[in-house]
């Protein structure tokens, strides 16, 4: 059993971070097949973010290495966007790799990006959808850069970030915080189509900031079969890919 983390007094130059959300006794397997397939690979260390999973059907049973697991109080069912809430909070890493519980590496990757502040995992490039149009509004009405990404989502230069997953910098993410990242929270804890529409908000953000951000797999769409599941990932159905997602409907 691992404590929960703390802000450490020395900042690792990288690490993974995982956002951990357990509902039913299949969903605990998730995250533990996405801690030992990191660690198949990378000796890095980890931070697990676990958003309100169910004690019913947790079961924090494994020897964790180099792991700390924090279980967020602050804002339950915010979802991916506590992974950079809490990378920017405590600085655990000066790089982190944020991914779902639901994602599992399968062969040593590069997440070196250089000189670069942030590379999505996956894009998305249907920008607009009519039922995410009022989270959108809610998301951003307030922020003080409100005009400013209106004016991006309207012309539809940017690419939205899949599932929030990225490789990013602590500063990068600082100056995100600057420009109102956080403030999304608040609208965000329980609601699943408000996440979906930070997807969309996240990429605007980002793209206002460094327009010359890139995507390590590019469109989602086009990488894997949408909605692989769990159990075509255990039967090796879903083909040589460096990292596979799967989707579980929670």
């Amino acid at each position: 059993m691992q404590d929960e983390c703390v802000p450490s007094e020395t900042t690792a130059p990288f690490g993974f971070i995982m956002i951990r959300h357990v509902n039913s006794k299949a969903t605990d397997f998730y995250w533990k097949e996405s801690y030992n397939c990191i660690r198949k690979w990378y000796d890095d260390p980890i931070l697990i973010i676990d958003d309100n999973s169910n004690p019913d059907f947790l079961h924090d049973n494994m020897v964790l290495v180099h792991c700390n697991i924090i279980y967020d109080k602050e804002w339950k069912g915010s979802g991916e966007m506590l992974g950079y809430y809490y990378l920017h909070k405590l600085k655990p890493f000066n790089t982190a790799v944020i991914i779902h519980d639901s994602v599992f590496i399968q062969k040593r990757v590069s997440f070196d990006i250089g000189k670069a502040n942030m590379k999505f995992l996956w894009t998305i490039t249907n920008l607009y959808d009519y039922e995410l149009e009022s989270y959108y509004h809610e998301l951003c009405h307030h922020l003080p850069i409100y005009k400013e990404i209106t004016h991006i989502y309207g012309r539809k230069s940017y690419k939205g970030c899949f599932g929030l997953m990225s490789v990013i910098t602590w500063n990068f993410v600082d100056q995100l915080a600057r420009d109102g990242l956080f403030e999304t929270l608040q609208h965000m804890k329980g609601r699943r189509l408000a996440r979906c529409s930070m997807e969309r908000m996240l990429g605007i953000m980002a793209f206002r900031r460094d327009p010359t951000i890139q995507s390590m797999y590019n469109e989602i769409h086009f990488y894997m079969k949408w909605q692989t599941t769990f159990m075509e990932y255990l039967n090796g159905t879903v083909g040589d890919l460096d990292i596979v997602k799967v989707w579980t409907g929670r």
